[in-house]
């Protein structure tokens, strides 16, 4: 059973809020590139394997490193790298509205604010990535268990999105997120993306970066951009 702490740092709902961001999804509905839960698995797949397994993972795996061994200096450059790889302003501003809110809930979870590092508060303040590995090491949670629930919270709250916006019913969500889970792909994914090498580190999501980009421009929405 996975743990409160874990559970409390990736909610979709709360605390920090992921259930307000679609990450190029609704206005990929606008312009019928998501049309039903076929489109939207394989949408969500294509985040997961070419997106999430390259550039989420493999730093989460590297932050969480460097924090058990106090390598600040490691820690702080894998932070600026998920930083620079956000590839619209929505999508940074996403990383950086969620980080905050995750500081600002560690007193709850017995994290203390003055047990932080000076020099790396600023940064886990501007980076939900590094925020979250960071608690996930101060309430002894284990990379594995993180990923896992990283990539559950991550399909859960991108399938909540269809199903506010194509629309979907319940069950078809339900469809969508358990063929997702339950595929054989999500274990061999974690597997590789802790083999990844520094430099096979990076996202290659174009479109789901040119959505974000018009989301930003839409004149209706119901996602924060």
């Amino acid at each position: 059973m996975y743990s409160f702490g874990v559970l409390s740092l990736l909610s979709p709902l709360l605390p920090i809020g992921g259930f307000t961001y679609s990450q190029g999804i609704e206005s990929a509905v606008e312009n019928n590139l998501i049309t039903d839960t076929n489109s939207l698995k394989l949408w969500i797949e294509s985040m997961l394997y070419k997106g999430i397994k390259y550039l989420e993972l493999p730093i989460l795996i590297r932050l969480c490193n460097s924090a058990k061994e106090n390598d600040w200096d490691a820690f702080l450059k894998w932070g600026e790298m998920i930083i620079a790889s956000r590839g619209t302003m929505e999508l940074k501003m996403e990383e950086m509205q969620k980080g905050r809110a995750l500081v600002n809930i560690l007193p709850s979870l017995n994290i203390a604010m003055d047990s932080i590092p000076p020099r790396i508060l600023p940064n886990l303040s501007s980076s939900w990535l590094q925020a979250l590995a960071y608690a996930a090491v101060r309430l002894d949670i284990s990379v594995e268990e993180l990923l896992h629930t990283f990539i559950f919270s991550f399909v859960e709250s991108m399938v909540t999105v269809g199903a506010k916006i194509i629309p979907l019913g319940q069950s078809a969500c339900w469809s969508v997120i358990s063929e997702i889970l339950t595929s054989s792909k999500i274990s061999t994914m974690i597997a590789e993306a802790k083999l990844l090498a520094d430099d096979e580190i990076g996202s290659g999501l174009c479109n789901m970066a040119i959505q974000s980009s018009l989301h930003e421009v839409m004149y209706s929405r119901i996602y924060r951009n």
